[in-house]
């Protein structure tokens, strides 16, 4: 348990896990630098400017719908 040795506190396998694959990133420089420019290039795709505000616009305009029908009673 990577985890445990440095800190006090009870650690979960979940902990471990991110412990163990950060300490990976950092020994195995070429597979951090390339997991890295794939995430760079994802986040920069998914969160584009023009992507967020087409999602923004459908999204008031689902809740505008949503909103403006007549209410039947």
């Amino acid at each position: 348990m990577a985890c445990a040795r440095r800190w006090s506190r009870r650690c979960t396998p979940e902990d471990d896990r991110l412990a163990e694959t950060i300490l990976r990133f950092f020994r195995d420089r070429g597979l951090g630098h390339k997991v890295g420019a794939r995430l760079k290039q994802r986040g920069e795709q998914e969160y584009a400017v023009e992507r967020m505000c087409r999602s923004t616009v459908e999204h008031l305009a689902a809740l505008w719908d949503r909103n403006s029908r007549p209410v039947r009673s």
